[in-house]
C-alpha cells in the first residue's frame, strides 16, 4: 500500500504482524496528516507495523516501528 502526500514523500506501510496468530496483514489508512513539516502521522486500524517515508525520487527513507495507530515518522528533511 502506498500514498502520495503533498510533502513530496510516499508513505507505505512495509508490514503488519498480528503476534497472537503470526500472520501477516495489509492495514487500512484512516487518516494521514503533518503538524509538523519535518514528521508525518498515519492513523492505521492494525496495531503493530513498520512505518517507512521514502523520497519521490528514492534517494532517502526514514523507517519507524510502530505498536499502536497513530505512529509518526520523524527528522524528515524538507525537499526544495
Amino acid at each position: 500500500m502506498m500514498m502520495i502526500l503533498n510533502l513530496n514523500l510516499m508513505m507505505m506501510c512495509v508490514y503488519v504482524c498480528d503476534h497472537s496468530s503470526l500472520t501477516t496483514e495489509v492495514p487500512t489508512i484512516e487518516h494521514t496528516y503533518s503538524k509538523q513539516s519535518n514528521s508525518i502521522t498515519m492513523e492505521f486500524t492494525e496495531v503493530g507495523y513498520i512505518l517507512r517515508a521514502k523520497s519521490e525520487v528514492g534517494d532517502s527513507f526514514s523507517e519507524t516501528v510502530v505498536t499502536s495507530s497513530p505512529g509518526t515518522v520523524l527528522q524528515l528533511k524538507a525537499i526544495h
